[in-house]
């Protein structure tokens, strides 16, 4: 994104999207540094820097503070959870569905202020009466 407004070059943006893959991060170098420093952060950009090449290594952490990448990455995280919340959700949802259809005509025992009351079922009241 900064290489297509012209924040950072964007040969720079290119050599470091294609950079921060798993794969190119030491995770020896992160682990080492995080224990060292006590951030989590901090090691990350270090080790993205260090597979960037040449001159980007310097563009790699431009223009962003440290609190707004922990900020994107927390709402990524969060944008994803709901996904899957939602998905569960819905299947919870047609299950519940299906068990009271199901159980629609068993009888049991009415609650009203902690107390038993008149027998009920699952069916749905009928409001055309």
């Amino acid at each position: 994104m900064q290489g297509e407004l012209g924040v950072i070059p964007k040969e720079a943006a290119l050599a470091i999207v294609k950079a921060a893959k798993f794969e190119n991060i030491d995770m020896k170098q992160y682990q080492d540094e995080a224990v060292g420093t006590g951030h989590i952060l901090v090691p990350m950009i270090r080790c993205l820097q260090s597979a960037c090449p040449g001159q980007t290594k310097q563009w790699g952490h431009f223009g962003a503070t440290t609190q707004d990448i922990v900020d994107t990455g927390n709402i990524l995280q969060m944008r994803e959870a709901t996904q899957y919340i939602l998905q569960n959700i819905l299947r919870l949802e047609k299950a519940i569905f299906k068990k009271a259809f199901d159980y629609k005509c068993c009888v049991m025992a009415g609650r009203k202020h902690a107390q038993q009351a008149s027998p009920i079922t699952l069916l749905y009241p009928r409001l055309d009466l």
